[in-house]
C-alpha cells in the first residue's frame, strides 16, 4: 500500500522548482491588470470628449436654432504616437486577453512542477489541459482548489480567452467595436460576437467581458 504522505511530502520538495512560474503568474497578472486601468481611461476619456462635442451641437440648435456635428478625427498619445482610440482600444484588449492566456500556461507549468514533479509532463509538452487530465493521478490531492484546477479546460470565461487567442493567433483579427450614438449620447465598446471550433461566443461589453476574466 503507498503512502501518500511519504510521497506528498518528497514532491513538496519541487515546491522550489515551481516558484520561477509562480512570479511570471503574479506579473502577467500585474500586466494585464496595468493594461485594463488604461483600456478603462481610453474608453472613458473618448466618450467623455464626445458626450461634450454632441452636447454642444443639441445646446446650439436649442439657442442658436442650428446645431452642426462635424466629424472629426480623434487620437490619442501612446508614448509619443497618436494613435486612433479606436486602435489602442483593440491593442489594449489583446494584450489582456493573451496575457490572461499566457498566465494559464504558465500557471500550469506551476502545478506540474510543484505537485507532479519527478512523474510530471516534459516543460516542452505541458498545458493546461494536460496537467488538469493528469491531476486525477494522483489521489493524494484533493480538495476545491484541485476541482477548480481540473474544471478549468471547460470552465466559460477560459475557453473565451483561449479561442480568442488562438482565433487571433491562426484564422482572423477579432476588432473591437467602438461605437457613439449621437441620438442617445451613449458610447459603447464591444468585443463582437465570434466562433472557434464549434463553441459560439456571443456579443458583450468589452470592459464586462474583461473584468469577468
Amino acid at each position: 500500500m503507498k503512502n501518500y504522505k511519504l510521497i506528498k511530502l518528497l514532491k513538496d520538495k519541487k515546491i522550489a522548482d515551481s516558484y520561477q512560474y509562480y512570479e511570471a503568474c503574479t506579473y502577467k497578472l500585474y500586466l494585464a491588470e496595468l493594461s485594463f486601468s488604461a483600456l478603462e481611461n481610453v474608453i472613458s476619456s473618448y466618450q467623455k470628449d464626445e458626450t461634450e462635442v454632441v452636447k454642444k451641437v443639441y445646446e446650439d440648435a436649442h439657442s442658436k436654432g442650428k446645431g452642426s456635428y462635424n466629424v472629426r478625427t480623434n487620437s490619442f498619445d501612446y508614448l509619443g504616437v497618436d494613435v486612433s482610440p479606436t486602435v489602442l482600444m483593440d491593442k489594449l484588449t489583446m494584450e489582456i486577453l493573451s496575457l490572461l492566456h499566457n498566465f494559464f500556461d504558465t500557471f500550469a507549468q506551476s502545478i506540474n512542477a510543484s505537485l507532479f514533479a519527478e512523474d510530471g509532463i516534459s516543460m516542452e509538452r505541458v498545458s493546461l489541459t494536460k496537467v488538469a487530465s493528469m491531476m486525477t493521478q494522483f489521489p493524494e490531492y484533493r480538495g476545491q482548489f484541485i476541482s477548480d484546477v481540473i474544471g478549468l479546460p471547460t470552465n466559460p470565461d477560459y475557453q473565451y480567452i483561449a479561442d480568442y487567442n488562438n482565433t487571433l493567433k491562426h484564422r482572423r483579427q477579432i476588432y473591437v467595436e467602438n461605437k457613439f450614438d449621437i441620438l442617445s449620447i451613449k458610447g459603447t465598446v464591444a468585443v463582437p460576437e465570434f466562433e472557434k471550433d464549434g463553441r459560439p461566443h456571443v456579443k458583450e461589453d468589452a470592459l464586462n467581458l474583461l473584468r469577468r476574466s
